[in-house]
């Protein structure tokens, strides 16, 4: 269950319903006027929010064994290359 269904009076989503659109809809301004309360708040008071955190934190520091990034040109291709693409896709 995530972490707006348990939400009192959040509205169960509906079987084949869009949970993308499920959770703009009732994470909405408007939805937290009507139900009188706060998802950031609710969000940074839940487990998830910690979970996440945590993960940023362990995620954030490089392996000892890893090498910065090095990248031995500015572009990804050479600027023929480049040129050709964009006139491909202008055709």
């Amino acid at each position: 269950m995530n972490l707006w269904m348990a939400i009192p009076g959040i509205p169960k989503i509906k079987n084949g319903y869009n949970p993308a659109t499920w959770v703009l809809e009732v994470t909405s301004s408007s939805a937290e006027i009507q139900l009188k309360i706060d998802f950031a708040q609710i969000y940074v008071n839940s487990t998830l929010y910690q979970v996440n955190e945590n993960l940023i934190k362990e995620l954030s520091i490089p392996p000892s064994c890893s090498k910065d990034l090095f990248f031995p040109t500015k572009y990804a291709q050479p600027f023929i290359i480049q040129c050709k693409a964009y006139l491909w896709k202008q055709h």
